[in-house]
């Protein structure tokens, strides 16, 4: 996969902030509690945080050696 240069990956950035903005300001609009809407923004952006990703597959991980150690039993 080719790099992207800075200039490029703030420019997505903003591109996806926008478009998350937008979408976040429809929930607002439809009657969502900003709490939730703040909680749903929150858990989107750890979905494609790529330590939060690492975090969470560690757990699994560990949750699939303790199963299994659990089935040899």
């Amino acid at each position: 996969m080719p790099k992207i240069s800075l200039e490029d990956q703030q420019e997505l950035f903003n591109t996806a902030w926008i478009a998350i903005s937008n979408e976040l300001a429809k929930l607002r609009d439809a009657g969502v509690q900003d709490e939730d809407i703040f909680d749903f923004g929150h858990s989107l952006i750890n979905h494609y945080d790529p330590k939060e990703e690492k975090r969470l597959q560690e757990i699994s991980d560990k949750q699939d050696a303790l199963w299994k150690e659990a089935n040899d039993l």
